[in-house]
This record gives structure tokens, C-alpha cells and sequence, in this order.
């Protein structure tokens, strides 16, 4: 039971962040600064309020995932 919510709610974030990176291609430039700069104040903030964030398995997977994908980039611009 454990493992069927956990696969969805790796299908859940998977398939809401596909979906937001296909909208990052579609904004403005100024538009995504914007989120970005307004991301870092949330980040700050939450940094502040807490020392060790909580993350979940699908957290860690997509992270995982994302690190793979961000190394084979840089390996590939070498």
C-alpha cells in the first residue's frame, strides 16, 4: 500500500514539474527573473525558520534525477 502512494506521488511531482519546465520555454525572460528572484526570497526565508529540511523519497528521487541530468549537461559542455 506504502509503495503504491509513494509511485504516485513520484508520478504526481514528475508530472507537475514536465509540465511547468515545458512553461518555462514558453515565458517571457523577464517573467522567469522574476519567479527566480521571488524563489530565493522564499528560500531565504525558509532557511531561517528551519535548519534541516524534510524530504520525502519522491523528493530524493527527483533530485536525484535532476542532479543526473544537470552533471551530464556540464560534462557535456566540456
Amino acid at each position: 500500500m506504502r509503495e503504491g502512494r509513494l509511485l504516485w506521488s513520484f508520478i504526481y511531482l514528475a508530472a507537475r514539474n514536465l509540465f511547468a519546465f515545458v512553461l518555462l520555454f514558453v515565458r517571457r525572460r523577464r517573467s522567469k527573473e522574476l519567479e527566480i528572484l521571488v524563489l530565493r526570497h522564499e528560500l531565504a526565508i525558509l532557511r531561517r525558520q528551519s535548519r534541516q529540511p524534510r524530504l520525502s523519497r519522491a523528493d530524493r528521487a527527483l533530485l536525484a534525477a535532476l542532479e543526473s541530468v544537470v552533471a551530464a549537461g556540464i560534462v557535456g559542455e566540456l
